[in-house]
């Protein structure tokens, strides 16, 4: 993992700042978050064994996102615990996102953003249609993947003004290439 914020600590990723190329066997390849973050910068090309390989929120983390670009982010490495390709949401987390770009994450279940349970909270604000865009993400892993862009778990999820375009998922029981919901 590259950067891990402790409980009540606080961290930032500026605009110009790139997370990448962690090679993780810990959920949140790149970042784990148990305290506060705010992401302006790129988190990509990240792989992990677990959940999250971009990034993981552990419960009562806050995370908020501000034009921050996710890509190439893969949480596939192993099929039984490999949701959220870019991010993972863990249940009483918040992951708060305007005008972001999600483009070529892949996970088992949610190729973008996994949401992990019941007070998981994902709000995605998109105000500016040339960079609020979920983009080419995979559900990928085995015949029951789902959520090419998005999975949520049973979590609160509330998404306005996003493009949703070649988002895939290898289900043929649930094809939804952009969310899947599951009460």
């Amino acid at each position: 993992r590259t950067v891990t914020v402790a409980f009540g600590a606080t961290f930032t990723l500026g605009k110009n700042a790139t997370l990448c190329n962690a090679n993780s066997k810990a959920a949140g390849g790149a970042l784990h978050v148990t305290g506060t973050a705010y992401i302006y910068g790129a988190i990509s090309n990240n792989k992990s064994t677990s959940t999250g390989a971009g990034l993981c929120t552990a419960t009562g983390a806050t995370v908020t996102a501000n034009g921050a670009t996710f890509s190439g982010n893969d949480s596939r490495i192993n099929a039984t615990v490999s949701n959220g390709g870019a991010i993972y949401v863990a249940a009483n987390s918040t992951f708060t996102d305007t005008n972001s770009t999600y483009t070529d994450n892949k996970g088992k279940n949610g190729g973008a953003i996994f949401l992990g349970g019941a007070g998981a909270n994902v709000t995605l604000n998109g105000t500016d249609a040339t960079k609020a865009l979920f983009s080419n993400n995979t559900a990928t892993g085995d015949a029951n993947s789902r959520g090419g862009a998005i999975f949520n778990n049973g979590g609160n999820l509330s998404v306005t003004g996003y493009t949703f375009e070649g988002n895939t998922s290898a289900s043929s029981t649930y094809p939804n290439g952009a969310i899947q919901h599951v009460n």
